[in-house]
């Protein structure tokens, strides 16, 4: 039998995980309560809600795991155009590195945090780890498994779960890699699409560098872009930057980690409050349904999940320009080659919002034809404005679309000493 990890302090209020029956009678009646509590909109005279548009009556006694992107997501999935979810909070390494990242040459150990939003206890949940050279779109092929555990998730609370498994980055990267994590109940809340985390819950990416740099300084960093579709494509590289500044009691009183939180969920689209995800699908479909119920639940959690710093921003703009090599190469196709563009086109059919009529936001850095699987390497530039103040951070948001679809990104972070 697997060992059970040490159980975390939960960010609950105490008393609400349903030890006995009588507990989760309360605990329904609890939920049930603040869903009438939700603020709505009034309904227009005369005119009834469609059965597809009616909330639920109940929320399953199954497990629901998610492995969030932003601090206050719930698990709704397919994630909107332009989600940056490869910035997950719930990834992080354990190393010697103050900036908490990985360091080359020495044994670093991968964390995950899982929560459980669903009023069953997961178990066992099987946790899967993996790592990846820096690039903006990633797949199976790409991946490097570091290792597997197994741990239990008790309903409605969280659980986090060490990598046992000693992970040494190479120095070719300098230890920028990238870092996936996929879990799965088997039994009662399985994955559906591994290393897709757009797709499910199930699945947390961390593409994330924090490198530090002085005022006026120059930073250079190195990106693979790659083709995943198994048909020519049209690429854009996009990025967003952020200049943030911090006051001083917020830095003298928060470690380096969390002002990283707060500074890469700053600007992203506003995803997974109540009206959000009720627009996000189309009437009548299953995501549409699921859409209801989570809406229901966001309110009560938003407390708990969206627990973010206050940062002001800063008018100078960080700087950042790119150049693709004109050198290619083709990678192996995975052993489902269109796997991804046709979850992609599925996942689509039933948004509100169809891939490509959303344009794509930021700056353009790039844009060429490649082949099914090319492979070619960006070459970054950042440049920290000569007023930047110690303590402020700048965040550089990368990502890639091929075919008017968004298939990846990276986020540099830059901390001015």
């Amino acid at each position: 039998m697997p060992d059970k990890p040490h159980k975390k302090k939960s960010s609950r209020p105490k008393g609400r995980k349903a030890d006995t029956p009588d507990q989760e009678q309360l605990l329904r009646a609890e939920l049930e309560e603040r869903r009438q509590l939700q603020d709505r909109e009034p309904e227009p005279a005369g005119e009834d809600k469609k059965d597809d548009e009616k909330p639920p009556d109940d929320i399953p006694y199954t497990p629901f795991l998610v492995i969030r992107y932003t601090p206050n997501d719930v698990g709704l999935r397919p994630l909107p155009w332009g989600s940056p979810f490869w910035d997950s909070p719930d990834i992080w390494i354990e190393s010697s590195d103050p900036l908490g990242q990985g360091v080359p040459g020495e044994d670093n150990f991968v964390h995950v945090r899982i929560h459980n939003l669903g009023l069953a206890d997961a178990a066992p949940v099987q946790v899967d780890f993996y790592w990846a050279n820096p690039a903006l779109g990633l797949g199976a092929a790409s991946m490097n498994h570091i290792g597997t555990e197994w741990g239990i998730i008790p309903g409605l609370n969280y659980q986090e779960i060490r990598c046992n498994t000693p992970w040494v980055p190479v120095y070719v990267n300098q230890g920028h890699e990238c870092l996936m994590v996929n879990c799965s109940n088997f039994t009662a809340d399985p994955i559906t699409a591994p290393f897709q985390p757009w797709l499910d819950r199930h699945v947390g990416q961390k593409n994330v560098t924090v490198l530090p740099a002085q005022a006026g300084q120059s930073l250079n960093f190195t990106l693979e872009v790659v083709n995943l579709f198994p048909l020519p494509a049209q690429v854009e590289i996009m990025a967003r930057t952020a200049h943030l500044a911090f006051s001083p009691q917020v830095l003298k009183k928060a470690p380096t980690p969390q002002l990283v939180e707060t500074v890469l969920g700053h600007g992203a689209p506003l995803t997974n409050i109540p009206f959000e995800m009720q627009q996000r699908f189309r009437p009548g479909t299953a995501e549409f349904r699921q859409a209801l119920r989570l809406a229901q639940l966001t309110t009560s959690r938003q407390s708990d999940l969206e627990k973010t710093l206050p940062a002001k921003i800063v008018e100078t703009r960080a700087q950042i320009r790119a150049k693709l090599s004109e050198e290619s190469f083709i990678t192996t196709p995975p052993d489902k080659p269109g796997q991804i563009l046709a979850n992609l086109l599925r996942a689509g059919d039933n948004l509100a919002i169809k891939p490509g009529m959303q344009p794509a936001a930021g700056i353009n850095l790039a844009q060429t034809f490649m082949q099914p699987f090319e492979l070619r390497r960006l070459d970054l530039e950042l440049g920290v404005p000569a007023g930047a103040r110690k303590g402020e951070f700048l965040t550089f948001h990368v990502h890639q679309r091929a075919g008017g679809l968004d298939v990846g990104g990276y986020t540099i972070v830059v901390k001015v000493t």
